[in-house]
């Protein structure tokens, strides 16, 4: 789960340049495992001010993306697997 993280932060920090005057909030949406992350999360915020790195876990995360895309205002990020059905809407 940490690789994952890392992963994840490291393509962040890829496309996210150094020289921003301000910090950039960037919310990764999971359907769960959200504690595992966490301890991650707070590491890397406290490391660094350039980056907010913030978790959402939700239920339902079809129904949370679908209404997300609807609305035109998808999550920077978000983690989905092979058991949360969407391939079924493809």
């Amino acid at each position: 789960m940490k690789k994952v993280l890392a992963l994840v932060v490291s393509l962040c920090m890829l496309f996210c340049t150094t020289a921003m005057a301000e910090k950039v909030s960037v919310k990764l949406v999971t359907w769960g495992g959200g504690e595992a992350y966490q301890k991650s999360v707070e590491e890397f915020n406290a490391r660094q001010d350039e980056i907010e790195f913030t978790i959402e876990v939700v239920s339902g995360i079809e129904e949370y993306l679908s209404a997300r895309m609807a609305a035109g205002d998808m999550p920077e990020m978000y983690n989905i697997t092979p058991y949360a059905g969407v391939y079924d809407a493809v």
